[in-house]
């Protein structure tokens, strides 16, 4: 996702498209729920994460983690193929921010270009010895998930995920807040999870 686009930050731009707002039911499919965020940084001011820009200062990209094995690690020969899903999202956010100009008929300057560039590095790695490329330290960086295993309620799907609607469960007085897509995309976001709070505070 673009930092800054058409001088406005890209969340800004999120929330003028009213992407925050989409509910579940409008998704392509169920599993986008599922699907990652984009990267983004608040840090100095908030600057943008592109793996093209990464990659050109000497950060060497990888296709996804296919097995391991005896210091050695073997990867999948998906990284061009990966790098142009990013730079499809990318630019297909940055035309919907035009095409919502357009329709609106808003003044905001314009941007030339697509943000992304060549790929400097000619060769994709697959296999790679850690020993010989002087690797000793690896950092899993996989995020977190969630931990329900302390609510013994029948409130939960097969894939263990709650049950509800609007953060209301089958159970009596329990409610869930703060769930990604619990109502709509920013419910699990700070600036989201206010409204569905108001909402179970009603019910409650």
């Amino acid at each position: 996702l673009p930092r800054r686009y058409r001088a406005k930050d890209g969340v800004w731009w999120m929330n003028e498209l009213g992407m925050f707002d989409v509910t579940p039911d409008r998704l392509e499919s169920p599993r986008m729920k599922f699907a990652c965020n984009p990267h983004l940084s608040g840090k100095g001011g908030g600057h943008e994460i592109n793996l093209h820009h990464l990659n050109r200062d000497g950060v060497i990209l990888l296709g996804y983690l296919d097995a391991a094995s005896k210091g050695k690690m073997m990867f999948m020969p998906n990284l061009a193929e990966k790098l142009e899903d990013v730079d499809r999202f990318a630019n297909n956010f940055k035309k919907q921010v035009d095409i919502h100009i357009r329709k609106h008929q808003l003044s905001f300057p314009e941007e030339n270009g697509t943000g992304s560039i060549s790929n400097p590095q000619k060769k994709e790695i697959t296999n790679l010895d850690l020993e010989e490329a002087g690797i000793k330290t690896i950092i899993w960086g996989t995020g977190y998930t969630s931990d329900f295993s302390w609510i013994h309620l029948p409130v939960f799907d097969e894939k263990g995920h709650p049950i509800q609607k609007r953060g209301m469960t089958s159970s009596t007085g329990l409610y869930f807040l703060g769930l990604n897509w619990l109502n709509k995309l920013k419910s699990g976001l700070l600036f989201g999870v206010g409204d569905d709070a108001s909402f179970i505070a009603s019910v409650i």
